[in-house]
């Protein structure tokens, strides 16, 4: 065959080889019409040599037969049935993405990434996206058993966190973390303990800690112990990870994942203390810590913390961190048993290759972010987006996606945050414009203004009458 392939006709139709129209006609009855430029892409690439019992045409014939095919058109009923099949077609594939997508939905997949190329439809879905981190509900439902103890009412306090009974009254249901932060919270101003976590955490038994507790009374040092509360700290509460740190000393700081850092006080002083126990009990001496770190301001009870520690806590810090002497971590366990921690550890990561990736919605992330920087007037945008290791572009492009800006978390949190230190009376208005990042009183008396529609003075002084209104 030559470049352009050789045609074929029929052997029984030799005389009419030289007659352009009578080819075209032949290939006519023979449906080879289908569309012109198809058969003629079939003769350039030579595809049309599987024809059998045909002649080949004489070289003299190619060119005017190319020539002639340029002219066909597609006989009406061929353009309508392919019109047809398209459009069926394209009906098919639309429906089979409206099916794929009610699947999805269903399944709480994540369609935007997919669609962009970012994950392809045979993966899983990215469970960050679907599970907001929990806790064991331990402190919540000491904090329960302490309001019920001075007789506040429940009822209201529960339904506000989206808490049931059956969830506090089964010890095994968890919590979601968030929820318990505004449970001890909600819990503390109704019998006005302003270090409830600290005080629940001095009495407690230990062992309540639970399946964590006992991993690490097992573990043979103190440094050991504590590596193990960083790997298996999750098991008691999913929205604060343990980071152990030895350097200069040896120190555990504690991050909030998925759940945001200004809302908490009572929690993080219950897990403070809690660790400064747990470390004298497991080695059996009255180990105190060099230094403590948090995150959340000072109020006016908590000098209370500094005697306990035995040093001055460093209240509003950027960091939530509690340090030991350095050779804390070589202290010897009083109840170490290796048979018995190799079993419990084994325990451990089978409840963790249970668990499900953890959500860390943008807004917590950016607002834990904010946190240690709002005092020193740092929380600008660039900043917490480099913090948060992302352009400026993407934070906006993330924050677009939940319907929030950058400026709105800002403010909503200052708002959050002023509210809840003007019921402090130890704290000037001074302070808590520092607190929040203005570098003038006015500043942020004007903004408090434009947020609540009152100026802080007067929030406090409604708060000191309804104060005195319960006691009385």
């Amino acid at each position: 065959m030559g470049s352009f392939g050789q045609a074929h006709l029929k052997a029984t139709e030799p005389r009419k080889h030289d007659d352009p129209k009578a080819v075209v006609t032949i290939l006519r009855h023979r449906k080879l019409n289908v569309c012109a430029d198809d058969f003629l892409l079939d003769l350039v690439t030579a595809d049309i040599g599987a024809m059998k019992n045909l002649a080949p045409i004489s070289p003299r014939l190619r060119h005017a037969i190319l020539h002639r095919f340029k002219k066909i058109k597609p006989s009406k009923s061929t353009a309508l049935r392919w019109t047809v099949v398209l459009i069926v077609a394209m009906s098919a594939t639309v429906l089979l993405w409206w099916v794929k997508g009610l699947l999805y939905q269903a399944s709480g997949w994540d369609l935007k990434p997919m669609q962009r190329g970012v994950q392809s439809m045979s993966q899983p879905p990215m469970a960050p996206y679907t599970m907001p981190p929990t806790a064991a509900g331990g402190i919540a439902r000491l904090a329960v058993a302490r309001a019920v103890a001075d007789g506040v009412d429940l009822e209201p306090v529960l339904r506000k966190v989206g808490i049931s009974h059956g969830q506090m009254e089964d010890g095994k249901a968890r919590l979601a973390a968030e929820s318990q932060i505004n449970l001890l919270n909600l819990v503390a101003e109704a019998i006005q303990d302003d270090l409830l976590g600290f005080h629940l955490a001095e009495t407690f038994e230990l062992r309540e800690i639970g399946l964590l507790y006992f991993v690490l009374a097992s573990s043979a040092t103190l440094g050991e112990a504590l590596a193990r509360a960083e790997r298996y700290s999750t098991i008691a509460n999913e929205g604060i990870l343990w980071q152990s740190l030895e350097s200069r000393d040896f120190a555990v700081r504690y991050n909030y994942v998925g759940v945001p850092r200004h809302t908490d006080r009572h929690q993080m002083e219950f897990w403070v203390t809690a660790l400064v126990r747990t470390c004298q009990k497991l080695t059996n001496t009255s180990l105190r810590p060099v230094r403590v770190s948090l995150a959340h301001p000072r109020c006016a009870e908590s000098g209370l913390l500094d005697n306990y520690f035995g040093c001055e806590v460093a209240f509003a810090a950027v960091q939530d961190e509690v340090a030991f002497a350095r050779g804390a971590a070589q202290l010897p366990i009083a109840g170490a048993d290796p048979y018995l921690n190799e079993l419990l550890v084994q325990y451990c990561d089978d409840a963790l290759s249970r668990r499900g990736s953890l959500a860390s919605p943008i807004r917590a992330s950016v607002e834990n972010a904010i946190a240690p920087l709002l005092p020193h007037g740092k929380a600008r945008v660039g900043e917490i987006a480099q913090a948060l290791g992302m352009s400026r572009r993407t934070l906006a492009r993330r924050l677009a996606a939940e319907n929030l800006t950058f400026a709105k978390i800002t403010d909503e949190m200052r708002t959050d945050l002023a509210r809840h230190y003007l019921r402090d009376a130890s704290l000037s208005i001074s302070r808590i414009a520092w607190l929040l990042g203005y570098q003038e009183v006015s500043a942020f008396t004007h903004a408090f203004r434009r947020w609540t529609g009152r100026t802080p003075t007067q929030v406090r002084s409604l708060a000191r009458s309804d104060l005195e209104g319960t006691h009385s």
